[in-house]
Parts: structure tokens; C-alpha cells; sequence
């Protein structure tokens, strides 16, 4: 049994080689990975995608779930389903198996693709932005796929300078603040998350969750007014906020300077369940 107390062996990393090779996984520790190249699943793989492209999409259903219990671990497989579900409008479904082919295939710029654009149809710019990125930095630079996640990518970076003011490498980088100052919300962390929220707001003054998780962090803390205050910022910036409606009513019955016992708010992605 070899395991990372192994450092740098070349034993050691074989034995890792092996085990991915063994599960289907993808990238190892050293950068490198294994993938399983197959001509006759690539040739079922098309041709289940040139009957999704005749809208043939039972016929082409049954074919990748005949694939997929014989290769779940093919990336072209996983591709071919993420692209049936996307023709299916289960666009949720589709980016999860995207993002699994792009695991075991870190250069699969087709798959960046389609995530990105299926990312962008649930308005996730964010998430859309990294996938069309992704595309740039392993596709051909002169290739229509590249080309066209160009496009996308200043479609977006317009979107977000119109909403919300500031740039779209600002904007990843808030987004990235504000997943890891969720995190410390979701641990019970309040005053890290309160951090966290107010440095995604200094590069994102429109952050409307920001703002709404931040109220429900001070909230938490007996801190009333502060964070009253907060869920109405984020109702300026967008009246119909769900979330910062219901916990503002619950907010409101706490006292100020004692943290509430038991402290239950609504926390949900508000936007990506509304779309």
C-alpha cells in the first residue's frame, strides 16, 4: 500500500497511475492524466449525436445509457449525455456531466463549450465565464470553437459592466470571495462570513446576496439593526429578493444585542432556483 507519506517514489507514483487508471479518474498529482481512448464508443458517441442533431432524441437516449452502463467513466460518453440532457432541457443535469468529462479529460475544449453555454443559460456568468476561459486556454487559438467562446466571453464581460459596473475579472474574483465567505456561513463562522461578504461588496457594490447573507450572519448575532439594515439594501437593489423578504420577518422578531437561540433563516441559490 502506497500513500502520500510515499512523497516523490517513482513506485509511488505509478501506484497512483494505476489506481486512477483502475476507477476511471482523471488528473493526478503530478498533472498528468489517463483517459480511455475507444473508437468504437467515439463512433456510437456520434452517432447518438448526429441523431439528437435529426431529433432523434429516444433513439439517441438509448444509445448513451447503454454506453454509459458499459463506460461510465468514458469522457466522451459523459459529453454525449450532457449534450442529450441539454437537448432535453434538463440544463441542471447537463453542466454536472460536463464537468465530469472535463475531469477525466482536462483539455476537452467541446465540453468547456457547452458548459459555459449551458452556465450562461442558467445565469451563472460566473461559472459560464470560467468554462468559456478554459476554452481559450486549451483550444485552438485559430479554431471556430475558440473563436466563438471569444464572443461569449465579451457578451458577459458586457453584461456584468452594464448590471453591475465593473469588470468581468472583478467580478470572478468577488464570486470566488463570496463562495468562500458562504462557506464560513454554512460552518456558523458569522463574523469570518461578515468579512467575507464586506470584501465582495468592495468589488461588487451590487451584490444583492452579499448583502442578504450578510444581514443574516448579523442576525445571528444579535446584531438587529446592522442587519436590518443590510437585508434592505439588498431589497433596494432588487425589491422582489425573496429571501431577504422572509428573513427580514423573522429578523424582526429577535432582540436586539442577544443572539436568537435555535437562529433559522432562509438560505437558498435564490436566482439559479428561479430560473
Amino acid at each position: 500500500m502506497r500513500d502520500e507519506a510515499c512523497g516523490g517514489c517513482q513506485h509511488s507514483i505509478a501506484a497512483q497511475r494505476h489506481e486512477a487508471s483502475r476507477r476511471g479518474l482523471a488528473t493526478l498529482k503530478d498533472g498528468n492524466f489517463i483517459i480511455e481512448l475507444n473508437s468504437e464508443v467515439e463512433e456510437r458517441v456520434n452517432g447518438a449525436m448526429d441523431l439528437l442533431m435529426r431529433g432523434e432524441v429516444r433513439k439517441a437516449r438509448s444509445i448513451l445509457e447503454a454506453l454509459f452502463e458499459e463506460h461510465p467513466n468514458n469522457h466522451m460518453v459523459l459529453y454525449g449525455i450532457g449534450v442529450l440532457l441539454t437537448q432535453e432541457g434538463r440544463v441542471t443535469d447537463a453542466v454536472k456531466y460536463f464537468d465530469m468529462a472535463v475531469e477525466i479529460y482536462p483539455y476537452f475544449e467541446e465540453a468547456y463549450f457547452n458548459m459555459g453555454v449551458a452556465c450562461w443559460k442558467l445565469m451563472q456568468p460566473a461559472e459560464g465565464a470560467m468554462a468559456f476561459r478554459k476554452v481559450v486556454e486549451v483550444g485552438d487559438p485559430d479554431g471556430e470553437i475558440v473563436r466563438m467562446a471569444r464572443e461569449h466571453l465579451e457578451e458577459i464581460s458586457q453584461v456584468i459592466a452594464e448590471h453591475n459596473g465593473i469588470s468581468l475579472d472583478s467580478y470572478l474574483e468577488a464570486n470566488n470571495l463570496f463562495r468562500m465567505a458562504y462557506a464560513h456561513q454554512e460552518r456558523q463562522e458569522w463574523r469570518e462570513a461578515i468579512d467575507g461578504f464586506r470584501e465582495v461588496l468592495k468589488l461588487d457594490k451590487k451584490c444583492v446576496q452579499a448583502h442578504g447573507n450578510m444581514g443574516i450572519c448579523l442576525g445571528a448575532l444579535g446584531r438587529k439593526a446592522e442587519a436590518l439594515e443590510e437585508l434592505d439594501r439588498a431589497l433596494e437593489l432588487d425589491p422582489n429578493y425573496e429571501p431577504a423578504i422572509s428573513n427580514r420577518r423573522i429578523i424582526e422578531s429577535i432582540e436586539e444585542g442577544k443572539p436568537p437561540q435555535n437562529f433559522m433563516v432562509k438560505s437558498t441559490e435564490y436566482y439559479k432556483e428561479k430560473i
